[in-house]
């Protein structure tokens, strides 16, 4: 009854910092949508996408290695780097290990439980929000798959917006910012946004994609776990779960 107790003992709620991760989030999605201030946005993607594409050009080893980072066996690698950058986290973290391992099972079912959200509204907008990839927009455009005579290169999308990758990266890298210490969350922030780039480079993805779509979920789903009780409720609910499972080990 006791650790039932605790579950609800001052869960934080922070409801003027969740009005302005809200506002943020409403501001910058905004100004993609609302005409006069989209033309900056169109302008700034078409620089973008120009000045990280023509790198490709008559370089074939930067092609060799964007191409390797454009495959879908490469999303292994980069779960890899983000599993192995979370369990230094757990365990440089400075809380009891029960608690440590709470905020990895937490990142793991938070990610997972936004990206299945991510995906249902995706479904249910339809057409509506979709819009051809740079590689596909243009007519010239370099295709890094034909280049490379690599099918499997993912260089286009006639749907790219949001970035789902991105945002499985942005939003691992604000997680574990916040949960582990700040020299683990700089990694993971740095790692996160080199993660990004291969899909801008290619043309998969416009740089809005990812810096207004994906940014904009992430905004909204960090504020959710972060200025409400959820994610201190979860933490507490899995830190039980560790706390009686290590305590059975030890009965027997």
């Amino acid at each position: 009854m006791k650790g039932n107790t605790l579950l609800f003992a001052r869960l934080p709620f922070r409801p003027l910092s969740l009005l302005t991760y809200l506002l943020f989030a409403a501001l910058l999605f905004g100004s993609w949508v609302y005409g006069p201030t989209r033309v900056y946005w169109d302008l700034a993607d078409r620089t973008v996408y120009q000045t990280l594409n023509n790198t490709l050009h008559g370089h074939p080893t930067w092609q060799w290695i964007v191409g390797c980072l454009s495959v879908r066996p490469a999303d292994l690698f980069f779960d890899s780097v983000m599993v192995a950058i979370t369990l230094w986290g757990f365990f440089r973290d400075r809380s009891p290990k029960t608690r440590a391992a709470a905020k990895v099972l937490f990142i793991g079912f938070y990610i997972y439980l936004c990206i299945k959200i991510l995906n249902r509204i995706v479904i249910h907008l339809g057409d509506y929000h979709c819009r051809n990839s740079p590689t596909l927009f243009f007519p010239d455009a370099f295709s890094l798959a034909s280049a490379l005579n690599w099918p499997a290169v993912k260089d286009f999308s006639d749907c790219s917006f949001p970035g789902d990758h991105a945002m499985s990266f942005l939003l691992w890298a604000s997680l574990t910012y916040s949960l582990f210490d700040r020299k683990v969350g700089r990694i993971a922030w740095i790692a996160a946004l080199l993660f990004c780039l291969p899909r801008l480079i290619n043309g998969a993805h416009w740089m809005t994609d990812q810096l207004v779509g994906s940014a904009t979920f992430v905004l909204l789903a960090y504020a959710f776990a972060f200025t409400t009780p959820f994610s201190e409720f979860c933490l507490r609910c899995a830190e039980r779960f560790f706390q009686l499972f290590t305590r059975n080990r030890v009965r027997k």
